[in-house]
């Protein structure tokens, strides 16, 4: 955290807030009224879980499918892709709607180890070439090494 706060906070100061869940699904569609996001924060960090590619789109691995569907061009029961992830990212009705303007987009792919590291890749790559987001950091905080 010294690097990004020394290089991009304004000063030494950081408040971590976590302003979203998912209800432990894998990920997520933003309803209108979230996230609160305060207009001060120089920094938004938004989490994804890897191991929703090529999950069902249903209940189980998306909260709030009523929404993702419609947003992300997915339909009930389709296999999510890294096409559905980089269109959650890049929606001005997605993942960082309610970032302020000046405000880093950070982006956080984690579960890499539940996928093959070649889908991982091409998921991080499409949001980076897309310029979605400042920053795409692809991790795993689980069982062990990417496939």
């Amino acid at each position: 955290m010294d690097f990004l706060t020394s290089r991009f906070l304004p000063t030494s100061r950081v408040i971590l807030i976590e302003a979203d869940g998912a209800r432990g699904r894998r990920v997520k569609a933003p309803a209108a009224y979230e996230p609160v996001v305060p207009s001060a924060c120089s920094a938004v960090i938004r989490l994804i879980s890897l191991d929703a590619l090529g999950a069902p789109m249903n209940a189980r691995a998306v909260h709030r499918c009523e929404l993702f569907g419609p947003l992300v061009g997915c339909a009930p029961g389709e296999p999510l892709s890294a096409l559905h992830i980089l269109r959650l990212v890049s929606s001005p009705a997605g993942l960082f709607k309610s970032a302020p303007s000046r405000a880093l987009r950070l982006l956080l792919l984690n579960k890499a180890d539940a996928v093959p590291r070649a889908l991982a890749e091409e998921c991080a790559r499409s949001i980076i070439t897309a310029g979605a987001c400042d920053a795409v950091y692809v991790g795993a905080t689980g069982r062990g090494a990417p496939t």
